[in-house]
């Protein structure tokens, strides 16, 4: 590859170079980038400002930011006068909630969680479930195999008493928060500055989407996380749903990844088949 900007006498797949790449490139710059009502403004500055004279490359980026009073020497510089290309991934999606301190709620939540740990380690042998030790010798059971550690005492009431009392009363409400923190890292797998297009999809199948500006990538070059409080779970991102962006690998937008169905031709190879026209009668 050649950047756009090459001398005509040395670049390489002019049809590409030449037309659809810098397409390409203005069509997110109007459509995703500055949008379709300051872009055709600035564009009109600049066919008047321009016209019946011989305007260079730079003449058109100046005149483009000076009417739209955006700063673009990023996207000029990505697109025009680079090779590269832009591939953004889901690199990870992670669901937080706090943790209630009250015992009475925390301590049945840790039942729950060691329940359901126990359901996946209990020991299966030929589809039945193995008889454990001590339920074949009951003489060897003591104090912690009858020991309720998930009882509330009232040492765990005080000490959850006194923690309150402490507490500064703006963020006793965030204690019995149910809100879920949804962390969503996106990962800038080449580098290229581009607008982070983002759709997530929550448990009961409602959808958000986000316009994440490129100056994003001015603090975080190679990934950065957002944090989407939210009354439900995430279960699905995708990124640029649409293909605003012109991301070259899509295999990655997506998490969890879906799994793609192709199709392939069980005949074999023929003379293509006619064109329409041709079989409709005189």
């Amino acid at each position: 590859d050649v950047p756009i900007m090459t001398d005509a006498d040395s670049v390489t797949s002019r049809g590409n170079n030449a037309y659809a790449k810098p397409a390409a490139a203005l069509n997110l710059l109007r459509y995703t980038i500055i949008g379709p009502e300051l872009f055709d403004s600035a564009f009109a500055h600049y066919s008047q400002q321009w016209a019946f004279k011989r305007p260079y490359p730079a003449d058109f980026f100046r005149s483009i930011e000076d009417a739209s009073g955006a700063d673009l020497d990023w996207f000029w510089r990505a697109w025009f006068y680079g090779t590269n290309h832009v591939d953004l991934a889901v690199e990870n999606v992670q669901v937080f909630q706090a943790k209630n301190p009250d015992p009475a709620i925390h301590k049945v939540r840790q039942q729950q969680e060691e329940e359901d740990d126990a359901v996946q380690t209990k020991r299966v042998m030929d589809g039945k479930q193995q008889t454990q030790y001590a339920e074949r010798y009951p003489s060897v059971l003591d104090f912690y195999d009858t020991y309720d550690a998930f009882e509330v005492t009232d040492d765990d009431i005080e000490k959850y008493n006194e923690m309150l009392e402490d507490l500064d009363e703006e963020l006793k409400p965030y204690l019995h928060s149910k809100k879920f923190y949804n962390k969503i890292t996106v990962a800038n797998v080449t580098g290229m500055p581009t607008p982070v297009l983002l759709r997530v999809t929550y448990k009961d199948n409602s959808i958000e989407e986000f316009s994440i500006p490129a100056d994003i990538w001015r603090r975080y070059t190679s990934a950065f996380s957002k944090l989407i409080i939210h009354d439900q779970p995430v279960i699905k991102v995708e990124i640029d749903p649409l293909l605003e962006t012109g991301d070259n690998n899509i295999e990655n937008n997506t998490f969890p990844p879906t799994i793609e169905q192709y199709y392939f031709d069980t005949t074999l190879p023929s003379t293509p088949p006619p064109n329409p026209m041709q079989n409709q009668e005189d």
